[in-house]
């Protein structure tokens, strides 16, 4: 007597389980991927206008050599005071100093939506959250004609409220910065 051999026919619920299962982390994974391309894509979009405004603003300091010399320029981190005058157009009259203050609150508010600075247009701008602007000597004694400028950018890319000056990324205290320097 011969015996029947039976094919098997169709899955089982058991690989029916396991093939869910490991499709099911595998699109968890792929969206977990997708988040971290879109926060380091926002990132880096950041940084592009980080470094567009800095190169913008030395680009200001390079039309007023003589107050950057003087020590106009130097600002500690923070948000910059209104100018008390509109310097910009081919009527403006404006001293260094002025001028100085004028294109620090312009940086600043290249950056902060509802800037609230006198005489400032509204730009088009990156909206971020904690903006603070620097420009110093980089931790030099004292600040000489000679001294290259460091121009730092402050902003909470993280949007959790941080308020640290530190720039160590590794810190979630300390905002993200973007630092450019200048040579007068």
């Amino acid at each position: 007597m011969m015996r029947r051999v039976r094919h098997q026919q169709g899955v089982t619920l058991i690989e029916v389980l396991i093939a869910i299962v490991v499709m099911a982390l595998g699109l968890i994974g792929i969206a977990a991927l997708q988040s971290t391309a879109i926060q380091n894509n926002q990132l880096a979009y950041e940084y592009t206008l980080a470094a567009t405004a800095s190169q913008s603003m030395i680009e200001r300091m390079r039309g007023n050599r003589q107050a950057v010399v003087d020590g106009l320029y130097d600002f500690a981190a923070g948000v910059p005071n209104s100018p008390l005058r509109n310097c910009v157009g081919a009527t403006a009259s404006c001293s260094p100093q002025q001028k100085a203050q004028w294109d620090l609150a312009l940086w600043y508010a290249s950056f902060a939506a509802n800037h609230g600075r006198a005489n400032i247009p509204d730009l088009m701008s990156a909206n971020q959250t904690g903006v603070r602007v620097r420009v110093d000597c980089g931790g030099a004694a004292a600040c000489t004609p000679t001294t290259p400028r460091y121009l730092t950018l402050f902003w909470d890319s993280r949007r959790s409220g941080a308020t640290g000056l530190g720039c160590n990324p590794q810190n979630n205290s300390d905002l993200v910065c973007y630092q450019l320097s200048y040579y007068p």
